[in-house]
């Protein structure tokens, strides 16, 4: 059995990591040979951004917010998807759970997490528009 890249556009579009003690991006940096870039997101902390051959591959951000508690070190794949709002509330309607409720990313767009019915997460995301 071969493996075959699809060529048409994913609608998964960043990977990021959410670790539960700070400085943790030096294990991935010293791994694959990232580098980082930290952007401060306001109240939301200070996010590294991942580079490697292209400008960015992800980030990791240790968010500290009482909607965040509980949750353990995960890395998230981010959808894109029309609207994070409506799709959260399909989610559930579909089984899901929505376990972060939808917020903004300053400049960036809009996202909540979400688990799946078995429980597997990952972020809506809707990107800001130009």
């Amino acid at each position: 059995m071969a493996f075959t890249v699809k060529t048409a556009p994913s609608p998964s579009i960043w990977n990021e990591n959410q670790p539960t003690r700070p400085g943790e991006s030096s294990f991935y940096t010293q791994l694959f040979g990232w580098t980082t870039t930290n952007v401060d997101m306001g109240p939301m902390g200070t996010y590294a951004m991942f580079q490697q051959s292209s400008p960015n591959v992800g980030g990791i951000v240790r968010v500290q917010s009482p909607e965040w508690d509980g949750l353990p070190p995960h890395w998230s794949v981010y959808v894109q998807v029309d609207n994070v709002d409506a799709r959260a509330l399909k989610a559930e309607e579909l089984g899901g759970k929505v376990c972060v409720p939808p917020f903004d990313i300053p400049n960036v767009g809009r996202a909540c997490i979400v688990l799946d019915p078995e429980g597997a997460s990952f972020y809506l995301f809707t990107p800001r528009c130009a």
